[in-house]
């Protein structure tokens, strides 16, 4: 049991930490997500038919795939601190040059340098905390990014919404606006950590030198703890069949996450009201963020974790097939999807408690980053054949049938793993 000086100590790290980081995370998803809530405007502006919006989102995880690797060995090498503001930075200058692209080809390669320049931002967050705390307590520090994920799209559809009605002020559409304002908050905020953000806790002014020795001598002993060769990390995580079925299990799960991309576009259908419609796109993320939290700490007080995955995934996977067969009704749609959202969510937090618990520290690491790398294909996937899809059956049908899919088989994977024959500790989450 940790003594109180320590959780104390831990606690003031993260109470100077959180909303820097939290804020970071934010602007992140924002500038990741504003597209989808100016898409329907923005498309009909320069011509973009469902196929290409789908493509050109998609082409951002595949910067962001090509160039993590990349940017997370230039990161070890000039330090987090630098890297994260460089990033920042430079993800905040593509997202508002994006208010000038112009058709196409510009979408597209706008989308990827996005991609290109947020690559390896998480993992740059990660390295970061890992120079502030213990492994053993990074686990809330995840919780709290994976809930500001529907918090940050919830208010950037109300952003997004307000700056859209700046619509030809300066002679500019209103989604150019969005992109050109919403792109800022990155720059100004890297700016900020080039200057203030302490690089480890021997840098911080706000810890006694008590304090920092202390906090110092914590991290060191978790990493004596966890350290090991990272040929064998890797070798290890590549030989746990954990690995590859929770990998696969993401890749499902990201095919319905990328289905929030049509929602907005699917409302915007109706010909509602402005205010109207923005307010309807933020209400599912909002009501997503309180059960993810409340499901979260259901699961942890109950020290179970597959089913907590298995059932949300089976609401979500009706839901989203519910809203397929509902698409030409508004009101059950946003009921439906908000039900989709909060399952899925709900099912979100609790599966990144597995790789966690049940991988072994030895692959652990390498572990995390192959899940990762393993997920993203599926976001590619639900956005570029939903596009295709949309344009083909002239309906957002087929794109919510893709996610009940995707949720389904992201369910039916956990509840594989109550009878998983190589890996029988799995047995008592169940």
């Amino acid at each position: 049991m940790q003594s109180e000086s320590e959780e104390q100590l831990i606690s003031t790290v993260a109470g100077k930490l959180r909303w820097i980081l939290l804020t970071m995370m934010f602007v992140a998803f924002m500038d990741r997500t504003n597209i989808s809530f100016v898409a329907a405007y923005m498309n009909k502006d320069i011509g973009l038919s469902a196929s290409q919006f789908g493509i050109g989102a998609s082409l951002f995880f595949v910067g962001y795939f090509l160039f993590e690797v990349p940017s997370n060995l230039i990161m070890v090498k000039v330090g987090a601190r630098r890297w994260l503001a460089r990033i920042m930075i430079t993800w905040g200058l593509v997202s508002a040059c994006s208010a000038f692209i112009a058709g196409p080809h510009t979408y597209y390669a706008g989308r990827f340098l996005l991609g290109v320049a947020e690559a390896g931002f998480i993992p740059g967050v990660m390295l970061y905390l890992s120079y502030w705390s213990p492994q053993r307590y990074l686990g809330k520090f995840t919780a709290w990014f994976l809930l500001i994920v529907p918090v940050s799209a919830s208010i950037t559809a109300l952003i997004t919404g307000v700056l859209l009605g700046l619509d030809q002020t300066l002679g500019l559409a209103g989604w150019r606006w969005a992109f050109l304002l919403e792109g800022i908050p990155a720059i100004f905020i890297g700016c900020l950590l080039l200057r203030y953000l302490a690089e480890t806790p021997a840098d911080a002014r706000w810890l006694s030198n008590l304090q920092k020795t202390k906090l110092m001598a914590l991290i060191a002993e978790g990493q004596r703890e966890e350290r090991g060769h990272p040929q064998g990390m890797m070798r290890d995580a590549l030989r746990s069949p954990l690995v590859w079925v929770f990998g696969i299990a993401y890749f499902f799960l990201n095919i319905a996450l990328g289905a929030q991309t049509w929602f907005p576009l699917a409302m915007h259908s109706f010909h509602l009201a402005r205010s109207t419609e923005i307010i309807a796109i933020a209400v599912p993320s909002a009501l997503a963020s309180v059960t993810m939290m409340l499901w979260a700490r259901r699961s942890d007080r109950r020290n179970e974790r597959v089913w907590h995955v298995v059932v949300p995934s089976a609401v979500s996977a009706a839901a989203w097939f519910a809203c397929a067969r509902m698409v030409q009704d508004p009101i059950a749609l946003l009921v439906l999807i908000t039900v989709a959202y909060a399952s899925m969510y709900a099912a979100l937090v609790v599966f990144w408690t597995m790789p966690t618990r049940f991988l072994s520290p030895a692959a652990r690491p390498a572990g995390l980053a192959i899940i990762t790398a393993l997920g993203l294909p599926g976001s590619m996937l639900s956005l570029s054949l939903g596009g295709h899809l949309r344009d083909t059956v002239g309906s957002f049908a087929p794109c919510f049938a893709l996610a009940a899919g995707g949720q389904f088989l992201c369910g039916l994977i956990a509840l594989a793993l109550i009878f998983a024959p190589f890996n029988k500790s799995l047995r008592v989450i169940a």
